[in-house]
């Protein structure tokens, strides 16, 4: 097996590192990979213990992995230069990379899948993205393990260096007004997974209207542009454990969360390389349910406000 490089986005989160680190360690080929960690620097005075303690966390697991290189920013870049920057530079001298943030718990059979499907799928260029995550749905479909769709996941996943270096290398990739110039409402619609919902094509609207600043939305956006698609394995191969209100941009949500990670090893990928109509409706589907139940659960808090402040009055 070829063991690719991981890189290992940090912040002031030492504790969120540790069990990110933990449960990556416990991979049988975590001691024969390389990690990279890119540790951003402090936004504030009171950010500076944290960062330090991070960067001592990751230096207690240096027996766990082949090697491990440490890049401390001095100043701090933001959330989406240290993660664009990072990926770029570990690919600058590697084919690909295993790419995880500092609040992801994953699976003993992570590294296996990853390090499979990025080899058995490096020289097929449409395939752009591999995923280690998955929706916690049960799907009634038990004929595969993995699957092709065009939506990307980015807790727990990997990519090539061809792939990246476009969407590093065009000036317009993370401009989110050129997105919105180019799309039309067909394209959009299909961006959102033909759904009902609104859910990726809102993170670019915010993008342009400064609610916001991610970068994942875009690289999305840039597969989705060149028509490329997505592995997910069928049963999540990790979680996100920084849902706890930590994270710059992710709050308290449940969708998040798998109460059983997928253990198996060699993974079985699909025979062909096309997106998989089945799951494409279920993803949507798990999308529009909460969508509904959400808006719902809005109008009714609004009625019952409404209703406090009436009483009040009797």
């Amino acid at each position: 097996m070829k063991y690719y490089p991981i890189t290992l986005i940090a912040f002031n989160r030492p504790y969120h590192t540790f069990k990110t680190l933990e449960f990556l360690s416990k991979n049988p080929e975590a001691i024969n990979s390389n990690l990279h960690v890119f540790i951003d620097g402090p936004r504030s005075y009171s950010d500076i213990r944290k960062v330090n303690s991070t960067e001592q966390v990751v230096n207690k697991f240096r027996k766990n992995f082949k090697n491990i290189f440490i890049k401390k920013s001095i100043k701090n870049k933001g959330l989406v230069s240290n993660v664009v920057e990072s990926i770029s530079e570990v690919l600058e001298e590697n084919d690909a990379t295993i790419v995880l943030e500092d609040d992801i718990q994953t699976s003993i059979g992570f590294l296996n899948y990853m390090n499979r499907s990025l080899e058995n799928y490096k020289n097929s260029k449409n395939v752009w993205h591999i995923s280690g995550y998955n929706i916690p749905r049960k799907f009634n479909y038990s004929e595969k393990e993995t699957f092709f769709i065009r939506l990307m996941f980015c807790w727990g996943w990997g990519t090539w260096k061809d792939r990246w270096k476009s969407f590093n290398e065009e000036i317009f990739s993370l401009n989110p007004y050129y997105i919105k110039e180019i799309f039309s409402p067909k394209m959009i619609k299909e961006f959102n997974l033909n759904g009902n919902h609104n859910l990726w094509w809102s993170q670019i609207e915010d993008n342009a209207s400064n609610k916001n600043e991610t970068w994942a939305i875009f690289w999305y956006a840039h597969i989705f542009l060149n028509k490329g698609l997505c592995l997910n394995p069928v049963d999540s191969l990790c979680l996100n454990n920084g849902l706890d209100g930590s994270g710059q941009n992710c709050n308290k949500n449940l969708i998040g969360f798998s109460k059983e990670l997928n253990k198996s090893f060699d993974l079985e990928f699909p025979e062909n390389v096309i997106e998989d109509k089945y799951f494409l409706v279920e993803i949507n589907r798990f999308f529009n349910y909460p969508n509904l139940f959400f808006r719902i659960l809005k109008v009714l808090l609004s009625k019952i406000k409404i209703l406090r402040n009436k009483l009040r009055w009797l």
